[in-house]
């Protein structure tokens, strides 16, 4: 459909898909998401967060979810590497889609500083019907920290999104 994505990590149909036209939603691991158009190809940047990912490796822009409820709200949720001073950590974000503009705008952090690495980050993220997001993390190539309930790496979240401050 288009060439020239450069690692594209997540790919989802669009809630903005409605027949007559439809959008692919795709995040590129450099730090980009852009919406493509499956029948013309055309690609639209509508979020460029480059200078804010490391992409050592295996780490970058990850996963991406749209809120079980964004036909109301447009939320859309984001998981990306970062560096904090020498350290990577991983950081989940909500971000509202402006269908005037095509872009995603007003980032949110909502777990910040989570121990990331170059590899082993995980992070897929599911939304639920009962408001609330799966995430997943990594173990960040430290396999001891999954079984300590007390790290959130190596580990399976569960977030309430049901509150309306996005």
């Amino acid at each position: 459909v288009v060439d020239g994505l450069d690692v594209p990590w997540e790919m989802k149909w669009g809630p903005d898909s409605n027949g007559a036209e439809d959008f692919l939603w795709v995040t590129e691991r450099s730090g980009i998401i852009s919406r493509i158009n499956v029948d013309t190809g055309e690609k639209h940047v509508i979020l460029d967060i480059q200078n804010n990912v490391t992409t050592e490796a295996e780490s970058g822009l990850l996963g991406m979810e749209f809120h079980p409820d964004f036909a109301n709200n447009s939320i859309v949720f984001i998981v990306y590497t970062y560096y904090q001073g020498w350290d990577i950590k991983e950081r989940l974000s909500a971000f509202t889609y402006n269908s005037n503009q095509d872009v995603l705008e007003n980032e949110q952090y909502l777990i910040n500083g989570i121990t990331g690495y170059s590899t082993h980050n995980g992070s897929r993220l599911h939304s639920l019907d009962d408001n609330t997001l799966l995430m997943t993390t990594g173990d960040a190539q430290n396999q001891s920290d999954s079984q300590d309930v007390g790290i959130l790496t190596g580990k399976t979240l569960r977030i309430d999104i049901s509150n309306d401050n996005f």
